[in-house]
């Protein structure tokens, strides 16, 4: 295992040389060896063309090194959809879901737009009705009193990195015959490295771009027994050319066949290289120890300096300040990157396995700086 020291961070992710990179929960970095990967790919694609075997026989290398990852992750391969983001997988869930008389669709106020929007244009084609939660507490009593046919959640809270302990609600859902769609974008990579044995969703829908340090392109759902059990047989294979149905399983429009298996060769060749990367020069099994350690410290500076961060399950890492945005922005002008949540007083940060000590102290000496000019 190489010395993971500064150098060699800032060496395998060059965008580290240009600013400080603390917005892994927006888009993860790619790695240097995953942009040479993609980059031969392009190449041998403007040289040969995309159907010359020297083209696809690296496509076709790549594609048959995804089942070792995903069960490094701790899923079966055999039970995942591939999509090319989690938008595209959600509604893909929903459409799966289309032909079960679906009326009421139960999701959280401040559940993260992409299900959102999901639900809304769900609900709208099929005139189901949308039951709001004002928190997780009146969602699981909607469960029981609201009756819903779908319900949504984010596995990690976006704005403030917690937990919202789906197991509880896959529970319930289950004794009131409720399908359960989880967002789980956030979770991989920064709430656990690998999946647990049992996943406590019927729809589980993941992304590589984020904390796998993949580029975009490339999402997997993964489907329970139970979805297949109430479905019935939909035939969907993660290594299938094309994605069959029983007859009685109508499709909804093109979106709901096409998407499934057309090929992302740049976010399934960015997938593997980059798990390549973490397994080979960061070690799987080492990137939540060093996550870990960064939020500790985090905290540790936070407290020193008298600033609150919200606690969380993860490395999302939330504090209320006056005007986030402009926060944001005055970062960005000292090439420091982090975010702001939408519609809250909040900035987001989010440190990953490549930021370090130094980053946290210069970050908050940089923040007390702009608090103190406003």
């Amino acid at each position: 295992m190489a010395k993971r020291d500064r150098r060699f961070f800032k060496d395998n992710f060059p965008a580290l040389r240009n600013s400080m990179y603390l917005n892994t929960g927006s888009e993860g970095l790619i790695p240097r060896e995953t942009y040479k990967q993609i980059n031969k790919l392009i190449k041998r694609n403007f040289k040969y063309g995309g159907s010359h075997p020297h083209f696809y026989n690296m496509v076709n290398f790549n594609f048959s090194k995804i089942p070792h990852y995903l069960k490094l992750l701790g899923v079966d391969p055999e039970k995942q959809i591939r999509v090319s983001s989690v938008s595209e997988g959600l509604n893909f869930c929903f459409n799966m879901l289309s032909n079960n008389n679906i009326k009421k669709i139960l999701l959280l106020k401040d559940e993260f737009k992409t299900g959102i929007l999901a639900s809304y244009a769900f609900a709208e084609k099929n005139k189901a009705e949308l039951i709001w939660a004002d928190d997780l507490d009146d969602y699981y009593k909607r469960l029981k009193t609201d009756k819903p046919d779908i319900a949504i959640m984010s596995h990690v809270d976006y704005r403030d990195g917690k937990d919202n302990n789906i197991e509880r609600f896959y529970s319930e859902c289950k004794k009131n015959n409720v399908f359960f769609i989880v967002d789980g974008a956030q979770a991989i990579g920064n709430l656990f490295i690998r999946f647990p044995q049992e996943i406590h969703a019927d729809l589980y829908v993941w992304t590589t771009h984020k904390w796998l340090c993949s580029p975009r392109g490339l999402g997997f759902i993964n489907v329970s027994q139970r979805i297949k059990d109430s479905i019935g047989p939909l035939g969907y294979h993660y290594f299938a050319t094309e994605v069959f149905r029983p007859p009685e399983i109508k499709i909804i429009d093109s979106m709901d066949s096409m998407s499934v298996h057309a090929a992302n060769f740049i976010g399934e060749i960015g997938f593997v290289s980059s798990m390549r990367f973490l397994d080979k020069k960061i070690g799987i099994d080492n990137i939540l120890k060093i996550n870990e350690d960064n939020k500790n410290y985090f905290y540790k500076v936070a407290e020193k300096n008298s600033i609150k961060v919200e606690v969380s399950d993860t490395n999302l890492l939330s504090i209320k300040v006056d005007e986030p945005e402009k926060v944001v922005e005055a970062m960005l002008r000292r090439k420091i990157l982090i975010r702001s949540i939408p519609d809250t007083e909040y900035i987001r940060v989010s440190i990953h396995l490549y930021n370090n000590k130094k980053d946290i102290d210069v970050f908050f000496k940089n923040l007390n700086q702009i608090l103190g000019e406003k």
